[in-house]
C-alpha cells in the first residue's frame, strides 16, 4: 500500500510540473528573408533571456545592464558587443510578441531579463520584464526600428506536425 501511494505522489508531482510548463514560439526573419522557428517548453514566468537560451538559436548577449541583456546577434545576423551594449549601426534585433490569442504584433515595451518581476503585459506600461506564457510567439526581425517578422500563430510555429489517424501494424 505504501509503496503504490509513493508511486501515486511521484506520478502527481510529474502531472503538476507538465500542467505549469509554457510553450513558446519564436519567430526570426534575416535580413535575406529566410524565416526560423523554434517552440521552446519552458517553466511559466521563465524570462525571456532564459526562454531564448533554450531555444535552437545561437544569440550574442550584450552585458546585463540597468535594462537587462539586449540581443548583439541571433545566428551570426546582427552587430557587436560594445561595452555595456550592442554596437549600434542604425539597426537592431527588434523584439515584438503575439500575446496568446491576438492577432498582430506588439513591440515589445520591456527586455528580455530587466530588473524588476514579470510584465503585466499591457502595451503600455514598461515595468519588469518578459516572462513565458504558454502559446504566446515571440518575433525578432533586424531593421531600423518598428521592423517584424512575418505573422506566424502558435499553432503554425509549435503545432507543425497534426496526426489525425494513426493505424499501426504489428505481425
Amino acid at each position: 500500500m505504501k509503496k503504490s501511494l509513493g508511486i501515486l505522489v511521484i506520478l502527481f508531482m510529474g502531472i503538476v510540473n507538465v500542467s505549469y510548463a509554457a510553450n513558446v514560439g519564436i519567430v526570426v526573419e534575416f535580413q535575406d528573408g529566410s524565416v526560423k522557428t523554434d517552440c521552446v517548453n519552458a517553466n511559466d514566468d521563465t524570462n525571456g533571456y532564459g526562454l531564448l537560451q533554450e531555444s535552437a538559436f545561437d544569440i550574442l548577449w550584450s552585458p546585463e545592464s540597468s535594462f537587462g541583456s539586449l540581443i548583439c546577434r541571433i545566428d551570426g545576423e546582427g552587430t557587436d558587443v560594445q561595452g555595456n551594449f550592442c554596437e549600434y549601426l542604425g539597426e537592431f534585433w527588434n523584439f515584438n510578441i503575439l500575446l496568446k490569442g491576438e492577432n498582430k504584433w506588439m513591440h515589445s515595451p520591456v527586455g528580455h531579463n530587466g530588473p524588476g518581476g514579470c510584465w503585466n503585459r499591457k502595451e503600455s506600461s514598461f515595468a519588469g520584464h518578459y516572462c513565458a506564457v504558454d502559446e504566446d510567439v515571440l518575433g525578432y526581425k533586424f531593421g531600423e526600428g518598428a521592423e517584424e517578422p512575418p505573422l506566424m500563430d502558435y499553432k503554425e510555429v509549435c503545432e507543425k506536425l497534426n496526426v489525425k489517424n494513426l493505424k499501426v501494424y504489428v505481425n
